[in-house]
């Protein structure tokens, strides 16, 4: 097809020739002598080649000699030349017409695509490309050798889609990015001292777009571009689309990639960054040296020497208010066993005193285990009970408590360290974890052991009581029943009951 369209800018028969191309369509009109039009007529081996070629684009395609012959990409016929002897007319019109795939960028003629695209605004390109590069564009240049690829755009190759590795960050105000949701990454196609000056013209598109990603405001209407950064001062620019060039375009573009290169750290970068380029900004444009990269880096070196040492200082805090929750979890073990030790020596120390006392009295075992020291003994032993349950309550609450205070120590120091950093000073909770699971099976051995006391007493209590005081065929039925009692509370302090 090249062939064919060069052939009509090298020929002299030709006369005039206009061309156009846009985005939907490319046209070429040339006026021949019609004693010549033989040398631009096209055979069928000459229509199978160019049809073959333009199908490859996704193309539709005709051409149109005079006023009754056409051929497109469907159909082929052989031109009548007697039909031109009725022609009074010296020259005829050839007419040739490209229509383009909506989904794909085809360029016939770069000097005539530039023309397009310089002649319409910024943000009309931008409105074009926005959503094509989300579904993934094609770009043919037949007039360019150059074959480069970027994660949604292929130009002269084969696309491999890719989502965007970074967006927009939070910082910025990009108020034309909800429309043209284009990231730097989709146009990287600078290559140094490039003559096809296409690629060169999406290379200033993504000079913009790197300077969206970096300012705190941006924003396009028409040619215009706004920006603006504010630090220690405020700058703002205004510039002309016109004027753009890409003097600066490989340091905005390194420094962009810099910051969106770790999603966990681009707050920090772009924070970096700005504070950096208020200091070597000036007043009229955004231009900077390509040495600011080189302090941009050396900022974050510091920033990241200061962080580390205050992450070691909110390490150690951190590490500080562990430690004293295993101490309160520490004591709540200790308290509990204190009480468990505390009912059991108050019982036994009444139980001695009463039993001596009455003994005192009288040796007959009959009648030391009565019905007062029974009820006596029952009364201090339901005490017990009573002190046992409001005891192991207390406990649950401490558990609760001990629990609660431990998240909101986490919440406390989300302000200074990331979710991820906390997580990783407390190896994901498992210390904690370890230690309510080791606080919460020392409660429940206290339990089971106090159940166990209560049990055994009670029985100490009972079973001489009736053992003096009823008939024995009696006093085995009434016993049994306890001792059942007995073996169910076992099986049941064999079981964790805290949880």
């Amino acid at each position: 097809m090249t062939e064919l369209l060069n052939n009509f800018n090298s020929k002299k028969e030709v006369i005039s020739i206009i061309e156009n191309e846009n985005f939907q369509k490319y046209s070429l009109e040339a006026v021949i002598e019609k004693k010549n039009i033989k040398k631009f007529l096209i055979t069928k081996s000459e229509y199978d080649i160019i049809a073959n070629k333009i199908k490859l684009l996704e193309c539709e395609w005709l051409i149109k000699i005079g006023f009754n012959y056409i051929i497109n990409h469907i159909d082929y016929s052989d031109f009548n030349i007697e039909s031109l002897e009725d022609n009074d007319d010296n020259e005829i019109t050839f007419y040739f017409e490209l229509f383009k795939n909506k989904n794909s960028l085809v360029i016939i003629n770069s000097d005539l695509f530039l023309q397009h695209i310089n002649s319409i605004t910024l943000e009309d390109n931008l409105d074009y490309l926005s959503p094509r590069i989300q579904k993934g564009l094609n770009i043919q240049n037949i007039d360019s050798e150059a074959k480069l690829s970027s994660n949604k755009i292929a130009y002269n190759s084969i696309l491999d889609f890719k989502q965007n590795r970074y967006d927009l960050n939070f910082q910025n105000n990009f108020s034309n990015h909800s429309k043209f949701k284009i990231s730097p990454e989709n146009l990287d196609f600078y290559i140094d001292n490039c003559s096809d000056h296409v690629l060169n013209f999406y290379s200033k598109i993504n000079f913009v777009l790197c300077l969206g990603f970096i300012f705190d405001r941006t924003s396009i209407s028409k040619n215009k571009i706004t920006l603006l950064i504010s630090n220690q001062k405020t700058i703002k620019y205004t510039l002309d689309w016109k004027d753009i060039n890409l003097d600066n375009y490989l340091v905005y573009k390194k420094i962009v990639d810099w910051i969106y290169l770790d999603s966990s750290k681009e707050n920090d970068r772009i924070g970096i960054v700005k504070n950096v380029l208020i200091y070597y900004l000036n007043e009229k444009t955004p231009n900077i040296a390509i040495d600011v990269f080189d302090s941009i880096i050396t900022a974050n070196n510091i920033y990241i020497k200061e962080n580390v040492e205050n992450f070691i200082n909110v390490r150690n805090k951190i590490h500080e208010e562990l430690e004293n929750i295993i101490s309160l979890i520490n004591n709540a073990i200790i308290e509990y066993q204190k009480k468990f030790e505390k009912t059991i020596f108050i019982f036994i120390t009444f139980f001695i005193t009463n039993y001596i006392f009455e003994f005192s009295k009288s040796e007959n075992l009959k009648l030391l285990f009565n019905s007062k020291t029974t009820i006596v003994g029952l009364f201090i032993l339901l005490l017990g009970y009573i002190y046992f349950w409001y005891s192991n309550k207390i406990s649950i609450e401490d558990v609760e408590r001990i629990n609660d205070r431990y998240i909101k120590i986490k919440n406390r120091f989300i302000s200074l360290l990331t979710i991820e950093d906390i997580n990783l000073i407390l190896n994901n909770d498992s210390e904690f974890n370890n230690e309510m699971i080791f606080l919460k099976k020392k409660i429940n051995k206290y339990n089971q052991l106090w159940y166990f006391t209560l049990v055994i007493l009670f029985l100490i209590i009972v079973t001489p009581f009736l053992y003096y005081n009823t008939k024995q065929d009696i006093y085995l039925k009434i016993v049994s029943l306890p001792i059942i009692m007995l073996i169910f509370i076992i099986r049941y302090l064999k079981s964790d009951n805290l949880k």
